[in-house]
């Protein structure tokens, strides 16, 4: 493990520390976990990129695509799956607002 020296925001630090404390934690361990979260993200994203480049370079032949939606069935469940996710959403934690996707 290593130490670092952070500056940050004075209001952006009020709101970790009213989380931290909310959550009984650490900045440090919040920190460690909130850079996790968006690294994560980011390699997800560099994927998706990749996948939407081959994609855009060799592009499915209608024929394939075709054969796709034929045999594609989500069915019920996967409609119950997302009535169960929406409703078991996390709310924000306070007013801390991070937003990934500016990252």
């Amino acid at each position: 493990m290593k130490t670092i020296q952070l500056t940050i925001d004075e209001p952006i630090l009020e709101d970790v520390d009213q989380v931290v404390t909310r959550l009984h934690t650490t900045r440090s361990t919040f920190v460690q976990e909130v850079l996790q979260i968006a690294l994560r993200r980011l390699r997800l994203r560099a994927m998706e990129q990749c996948q939407i480049d081959a994609h855009t370079r060799q592009p499915q032949s209608a024929d394939e695509l075709a054969d796709w939606l034929e045999i594609q069935d989500w069915g019920d469940k996967w409609d119950d799956a997302m009535k169960f996710a929406d409703a078991t959403a996390n709310p924000p934690l306070s007013k801390l607002q991070v937003d990934f996707a500016k990252i």
